[in-house]
């Protein structure tokens, strides 16, 4: 099976998804486009453990938006794939029109 998720317009990013039944030799392959503003880098986060009551705070664009508790244990991470090759990835586009839901309030109008 193989996935391309692309968006419509110039500013949509790209993931391309490879299953092992999809490529020649069993690989699985994952790759992501990101057409907007990207600060490239490569980061690994140990394996750890955890004391009850640990929070991790949630990071959004403008700044901290909150926490949440901490598991008691997280698995080493290397980017978005972690030691098991469990992978996360997104893909960002606009929708149809007449799906968009339009609210007044929170700079929306």
């Amino acid at each position: 099976m193989i996935f391309f998720l692309a968006g419509v317009l110039g500013f949509s990013c790209t993931s391309i998804i490879v299953t092992k039944g999809a490529s020649a030799d069993g690989s699985v392959i994952i790759t992501y486009s990101c057409d907007g503003e990207f600060f490239p880098r490569l980061r690994l986060y140990p394996a750890a453990d955890h004391k009850p009551g640990e929070m991790v705070e949630i990071m959004g664009f403008r700044g901290k938006r909150g926490q949440i508790r901490q598991v008691a244990h997280t698995y080493k991470v290397l980017d978005l794939v972690n030691e098991f090759q469990v992978a996360i990835g997104e893909t960002t586009f606009d929708s149809r029109e007449k799906w968009v839901i339009r609210r007044s309030g929170c700079g929306q109008s």
